[in-house]
């Protein structure tokens, strides 16, 4: 076992290759194309939405917390579907802040 780090993001990895050689260098045996493997995405734990007031008809902010497996990369981003029954009224003035773990 040796510690091999996945790449951080999902996706396929690329071919893999292998040779068996004698002390001199010489190779005995080689696959050079040893499909890649399927990177799955990491779950989301943590993972609290809620509106931070409850009365009925109440305009105000939605409280989104969550922590993500892998770095979430620099143009990455976070969608969020509501259910029906709430709307967005201004989703020109929506201001969102990330706190690091």
């Amino acid at each position: 076992t040796i510690g091999v780090q996945n790449p951080e993001v999902a996706g396929l990895t690329g071919v893999y290759s292998i040779q068996v050689k004698l002390h001199d260098g010489t190779i005995v045996d080689q696959d050079l194309a040893v499909p890649g493997d399927v990177i799955t995405p990491g779950a989301l734990s943590q993972v609290d939405i809620h509106p931070v007031s409850l009365y009925a008809g109440a305009t105000g902010a939605l409280y989104v917390s969550l922590a993500v497996a892998n770095p979430l990369p620099v143009n990455g981003s976070i969608r969020i579907t509501l259910p029906l029954d709430l709307s967005i009224e201004d989703a020109a003035g929506m201001t969102v802040g990330a706190t690091p773990l």
